[in-house]
This record gives C-alpha cells, sequence and structure tokens, in this order.
C-alpha cells in the first residue's frame, strides 16, 4: 500500500536537528569535553610533555666456563693402541684407560674495562641421586687455582684428575655399607668459581659452579658434558626521558580542538539565531515523510462538497491516518492548499497543515 509523495526532499537533515536541538546541553557538553580533551593532549605533547623513567642498559659483561676431559689407554686391548689418548669421548672405559684428567676453563668478557681475582675449587663428587633429590654424597678435592687481576679475555685453567675405578670401588663399598639404596649412582666433576672486583666500573662478586656427570653403566663411565658454559648479565641504570608521543596523537589534537569548540561555538550561534528549532513547514514535512506510505498526492477542490454536519476536522495528519487505516482508505494532500482529506460515500474527514 506503499505510494511515493514524489518531490519531497530527505528528512533525514531535520531529523538530526531536532535530535540536537532537543538535547541541546548533552551535545554542548560532549563538544567541550572532545575539546578539552584536545587541549590536553596538545599541552601533554607539545607544551609540557611528560618524563617517563625507565631502565637503560649501560654496559655487559658475560662469563664462559668448559671442561675438557682425556685418558690414556694403559692395558693392552684390541682396539686402542697401550699409549693413545681417549680425549672428548661420550663414554670411558675404566678397564684399559682408568685415569680421566682435563681442565677446567673459565674467561669473561665485557664491554667496558675490567679487572676481578678469581678462584676455582674443582670437586670430585660420588653420589646417588635421581635428579631432585641427592641421597648419599661423598666429595674430594681435586685440585684449586687462582688469579689476581683476571682481565677479560684471559683464562683460569684449573687441573683436575681422579681415577674411575677409584670412584667405582667409592660406589660399590657405599652400596655394601647402606645395602640397596635408592637413586643413581653418579660421579661428578664439579668446579665451584668465585669472581670479585670490578666490571665495567661496578663492584661485581659473585660464585658461579660448573658439572661434569659421569654416569656409570656397565664397566663404562657415560659423560654427560655440559659444554660450553655461557651466562651474561646486564648492568643498568634508571633514567629521566621525555616521553615520546606517537604521530596520530600529535595529529588527532588540532582535529579535536576544532571539532570539540569549534563545534560548541557553532552551536551557540545558531541555537542564538534560532536556527535549530524546526519551523512550521519543516515540522509538517517530518510529519508528511513519516506517514507517506498511507498518502496520496492529489487536487482537492477549495470547497469540498460536504454538508458542514458531514465533515470532520482532525487535529492532527497522525489521527488522519489513524481513521484511513481503521476505513481502509487513503489520505489525499493537496499540496498547493495544505489539505489532507479523506472523502469516502457518508464523510470527509480533514486535516489542514495551517491548523497544526
Amino acid at each position: 500500500m506503499t505510494e511515493s509523495t514524489g518531490g519531497e526532499t530527505s528528512t533525514q537533515p531535520l531529523q538530526y536537528r531536532r535530535l540536537v536541538a532537543e538535547n541541546y546541553a548533552l551535545v554542548l557538553a560532549v563538544l567541550l569535553v572532545v575539546g578539552v580533551v584536545g587541549l590536553w593532549m596538545g599541552y601533554t605533547a607539545f607544551l609540557s610533555p611528560a618524563t617517563v623513567s625507565e631502565e637503560q642498559t649501560v654496559s655487559t659483561w658475560s662469563k664462559t666456563a668448559t671442561f675438557t676431559h682425556s685418558a690414556e689407554v694403559t692395558r693392552r686391548n684390541p682396539v686402542y693402541a697401550v699409549g693413545t689418548t681417549l680425549r672428548d669421548r661420550t663414554a670411558y672405559f675404566p678397564l684399559i684407560a682408568p685415569s680421566l684428567g682435563g681442565e677446567h676453563r673459565f674467561d669473561y668478557t665485557a664491554s667496558d674495562n675490567a679487572s676481578v681475582d678469581a678462584r676455582t675449587t674443582v670437586r670430585l663428587l660420588t653420589q646417588s641421586t635421581d635428579g631432585d633429590e641427592t641421597y648419599w654424597q661423598s666429595s674430594t678435592l681435586l685440585g684449586s687455582n687462582d688469579a689476581t687481576d683476571l682481565r677479560p679475555g684471559d683464562t683460569l685453567r684449573t687441573d683436575y684428575r681422579f681415577n674411575l675405578n677409584e670412584s667405582r670401588r667409592t660406589i660399590e663399598r657405599i652400596d655394601e655399607t647402606f645395602g640397596d639404596s635408592i637413586g643413581d649412582p653418579e660421579v661428578v666433576v664439579q668446579a665451584t668459581t668465585r669472581v670479585t672486583g670490578t666490571v665495567n666500573g661496578r663492584t661485581v662478586d659473585r660464585t658461579f659452579t660448573s658439572s661434569l656427570t659421569l654416569t656409570p653403566e656397565g664397566d663404562a663411565f657415560v659423560v654427560d658434558d655440559p659444554g660450553r658454559d655461557r651466562e651474561s648479565f646486564t648492568q643498568t641504570r634508571r633514567v629521566q626521558r621525555t616521553q615520546e608521543y606517537p604521530m596520530l596523537w600529535k595529529l588527532s589534537t588540532p582535529v579535536l580542538l576544532v571539532v570539540g569548540f569549534g563545534g560548541a561555538g557553532l552551536l551557540a550561534w545558531l541555537r542564538r539565531l534560532d536556527q535549530l528549532s524546526l519551523s512550521h513547514e519543516e515540522r509538517t514535512r517530518m510529519v508528511r515523510a513519516r506517514y507517506e506510505e498511507w498518502i496520496s498526492h492529489a487536487d482537492l477542490p477549495a470547497e469540498l462538497d460536504y454538508p458542514e454536519s458531514k465533515t470532520v476536522e482532525l487535529h492532527s495528519l497522525m489521527d488522519l491516518v489513524d481513521v484511513a487505516a481503521d476505513s481502509n482508505n487513503r489520505v489525499l494532500y493537496d499540496a498547493t492548499q495544505g489539505r489532507y482529506a479523506i472523502l469516502d460515500d457518508e464523510r470527509c474527514y480533514v486535516y489542514d497543515e495551517a491548523s497544526a
């Protein structure tokens, strides 16, 4: 039952104006808030940027610890000649090469001047463990070495040597004494290095531990070599710097100022000129657009041929549309007269825009 009124322009701008007029105080407050936000953003970005505190890396240093290990073949066998040195192997065989020895090497690097005193102590730990818990342990000193005024790149070398057969016998004696003990037996060459001095202008007093683990399996000892044990450190200081604001922040500032304060000023000016309120014609056009599916354009006679008792004047177009819906009629609109009418056999229902 829809029929276009033709020639009617969109009433959406009128709806926006009415909405602004009815909510003037709220819209004005929102625009002022936008302007204040823009003012604050401009002040913080250009006039008085904030300062932030942050950790800044001023220097770095690192330490490195490695083990070398080897055993000389002393017993005739079908694989290795007597006197052969088995070096950095994954397993050693005490029956043909009982004495295992090597070096623990410690050195460090620094991004600035450094000088430290270092002392390394190497001990042999014979123990039973399940990885998280050590159930028994015996300790033997294998060697130690120290260095004064150790510079970056210098190496502190500490020798060690022990007999694998003796370690195996120690494990067996303890098992005989304790009975069927829990955990897995292992032999650990443990190197502890204490470093004191000055690195990159900062005082350093630290202790580092490295371990070379040998696990007995049958007549062999399997080696778990940690390889190159490297650890790095940073030395920082807290500094204050001016906060950098993103470009979007800076570009948004003038936009918010113009939209906020400019929009608020324009809104107040339009209200003072009474440009926000809708005129009578504009209100009528909005009402007509709202009910246009019930309205047909027509040329109505200046005088409707109905007696006065049969003519009913309604107070609003909405009332007239209700009558049209109830009686299944169309509302006829004469734009020249500004008159709406419903004509039927019994009565004439009329609404004049001028009476609104």
